[in-house]
């Protein structure tokens, strides 16, 4: 089956541009389904890579083709657990995917692949593959709680991401994260496919955004090891 590329967008935008902006696509987006009582959900991810950093040097050289894995969870709900494959290519990119039961989750984020061994999609024997040549394992626990919104023409997501905060231990709690934003912006996505309108970019038209080059994925890295985050 041939895989979908959708576009892809990012931006930083302070808490002022958030609240513009939500009031002006509230009018002709309607809030996810999946979404709580407060329109949100908590995203949890948890992200691999080698012992040569290839996802964390790839997003730092600007490489315009790029992959990474990551294990996310939503609301912590571990009855829906999913792997996934993220290549970029550009501004466009997709996902593969596969569900993993509970025992295979935590199989994984031990470092482990023994039940993942036994699975027969290419997702899984590639990301065994992977532990196994690459010595590829799980580095860092990302959260954020996400406000998304969706619009069915041209499968059309928009979501800001707020309160960013990460672990590189105790991959296995079951809590929220505590710890402190590693940044004091939102994160604003825009995703769709083939074309975005536009009467519907002239929305999102306000002073002074910043897009965004580099991924939550890389700020909470390089945050982790002490390094200046240049956005």
């Amino acid at each position: 089956m041939s895989q979908i590329y959708r576009y892809e967008e990012k931006y930083l935008i302070n808490y002022r541009q958030y609240e513009i902006i939500k009031k002006r696509i509230e009018k002709l987006f309607s809030v996810d389904k999946f979404a709580d009582q407060d329109h949100e959900y908590l995203i949890t991810s948890i992200y691999f890579d080698d012992y040569m950093k290839k996802s964390v040097n790839d997003n730092l050289q600007g490489l315009k083709e790029r992959y990474k894995y990551r294990i996310r969870l939503y609301n912590l709900n571990t009855h829906m657990i999913k792997l996934e494959k993220k290549i970029k290519d550009n501004e466009q990119g997709y996902k593969q995917s596969i569900t993993l039961s509970l025992d295979e989750y935590q199989e994984l984020i031990d470092g482990k692949f023994n039940l993942l061994e036994k699975r027969d999609e290419a997702l899984a024997r590639e990301l065994v593959y992977s532990m196994k040549v690459r010595l590829l394992k799980p580095i860092i626990k990302i959260e954020y709680h996400r406000y998304p919104f969706v619009l069915p023409f041209n499968d059309i997501r928009v979501t800001f991401d707020r309160d960013i905060t990460y672990s590189t231990k105790n991959f296995n709690d079951q809590e929220p994260l505590t710890n402190q934003s590693v940044i004091d912006m939102i994160v604003l996505e825009i995703k769709y496919n083939h074309f975005f309108p536009n009467y519907l970019k002239k929305l999102f038209q306000i002073d002074s955004v910043t897009k965004l080059s580099i991924s939550k994925y890389l700020i909470c890295y390089l945050h982790s090891i002490g390094e200046d985050i240049q956005i």
